[in-house]
């Protein structure tokens, strides 16, 4: 199964068939947000296993009987995973930019996209910090990439040295989703 690029809300994920299935969304390549009333420890290690797998995770204190407070795990998981919008995004851009590339290939155009991870610039300053914190663990290197990081990709791809590059997407990421 491939749950690559979803997001699952676990209740109950600390302990029993809630921590198997924490466990094994994650093993399928989900990003798991899982809630506790009791058992903090056990939810972070949970957590520290799901990170480990290389996908985002997060434990949630939470009674989901509370109507309110069910409301606002939602909204926090949705907030901090549930960006449709940007996936859907993403997944275009990545398509555009294939066929795009095959379209113009026979002028001798390239065509390639470029998807940076964590770089510095006021979107990721205004992030969580426990967020970012998460994400920054997951890079190769633990720490975040500079605008001209980004910007010397750009400019390698515009130059010759590029001319047999095409249909890429190349990401800039620190090596967060290798």
């Amino acid at each position: 199964m491939d749950l690559k690029g979803k997001v699952a809300l676990v209740t109950g994920g600390s302990l029993g068939i809630g921590t198997s299935i924490s466990l094994d969304l994650a093993q399928n390549g989900a990003d798991v947000a899982l809630t506790y009333r009791k058992h903090e420890k056990e939810a972070k290690a949970i957590v520290d296993k799901i990170k480990a797998m290389g996908h985002r995770a997060q434990e949630y204190k939470v009674d989901v009987s509370d109507f309110g407070a069910a409301q606002e795990l939602v909204k926090d998981v949705r907030d901090r995973f549930g960006q449709s919008n940007y996936t859907a995004a993403k997944a275009g851009t990545i398509g555009l930019t294939k066929t795009v590339a095959k379209e113009l290939g026979r002028s001798k155009v390239n065509v390639n996209a470029v998807a940076p991870g964590l770089i510095e610039t006021d979107m990721i300053k205004n992030m969580p910090d426990d967020f970012k914190q998460s994400s920054l663990s997951e890079t190769v290197f633990n720490s975040l990439g500079k605008p001209e990081d980004v910007a010397y990709l750009v400019s390698f791809l515009c130059s010759e040295k590029a001319r047999h590059i095409t249909g890429e997407v190349i990401k800039v990421d620190g090596g967060q989703y290798i």
